[in-house]
């Protein structure tokens, strides 16, 4: 599933090649995407009309147009999008297509229909009725130790619970306690004050390494343990074989001997 990186490279994508042009025609080829909204209505605010800003929290995408609406795209688990001149270089599994006044279009692609598309006239609004927690990005220290204060529960599922944080999923909560030696089943109120900042450190600092590297395990440090997800991985930090263990239905991947269970 794309996460926070992932959507944060796709954002900038779109930033780099789809605003300012005037949109000419709009297809929705699978209305099971859209949520809340009709093939129809999405056709009427997107046609004639023009993207100027784009815009992320958490694992969706704002597209700004000229009439101050904003396009949302989720991607699910198999959702990504493709600006191209070439129909032949389309995708079976178009759901939305648009097309540019210079023929050029931009796909949205969802194998699986987990994503959604939807439209808001209030981006704010749309956040808030979807109970979504603050933007990874955008956490504070202050605001990450209020929300680890006074839980019991296990470290990994609280790193991806999107009503608390807004873009961290399964793969990059994994680094990010790899990265702080902590055992994902960690209960929280057995992590020290020093553990609490590393974690918070390093939820920024594995976010911004993806970021830059756009969110290809090819482009990752040799210390992370993402390109190293698959059978007989082995631990960058030694020679020891990565463990696997179910936590909350999610296949989480940990170190046995760097993140012991405390």
């Amino acid at each position: 599933m794309p996460e926070l990186p992932n959507v944060e490279t796709l954002k900038k994508y779109i930033g780099t090649t789809s605003l300012n042009k005037k949109i000419i025609n709009v297809e929705i080829k699978n209305t099971k995407i859209l949520e809340n909204i009709s093939k129809e209505k999405i056709i009427h605010r997107l046609k004639r009309n023009k993207f100027v800003h784009t815009y992320r929290h958490g694992k969706y995408i704002f597209i700004k147009t000229n009439r101050a609406t904003w396009l949302i795209l989720h991607f699910g688990m198999t959702g990504y999008i493709k600006y191209f001149k070439n129909l032949d270089d389309e995708s079976s599994h178009t759901r939305l297509l648009i097309t540019f006044d210079n023929n050029y279009h931009l796909a949205y692609y969802n194998q699986r229909l987990f994503g959604k598309i939807s439209f808001t006239n209030n981006k704010e609004k749309y956040i808030t009725q979807k109970t979504l927690g603050v933007d990874a990005l955008n956490l504070d220290y202050n605001g990450f130790k209020e929300l680890m204060a006074n839980r019991r529960s296990k470290i990994k599922p609280i790193l991806i619970n999107q009503q608390l944080i807004s873009g961290i999923g399964n793969i990059y909560a994994d680094e990010v306690l790899f990265q702080s030696g902590i055992h994902p089943e960690t209960k929280i109120n057995n992590l020290s004050p020093k553990k609490i900042k590393d974690i918070y450190m390093n939820i920024k600092e594995v976010l911004q390494i993806a970021i830059k590297a756009k969110a290809n395990p090819d482009n990752f440090p040799d210390k992370f343990i993402i390109p190293h997800r698959k059978r007989k991985g082995v631990c960058p930090k030694g020679n020891e074989e990565l463990k696997t263990i179910k936590i909350n239905g999610r296949t989480t991947y940990f170190c046995p001997v760097h993140q012991k269970l405390e």
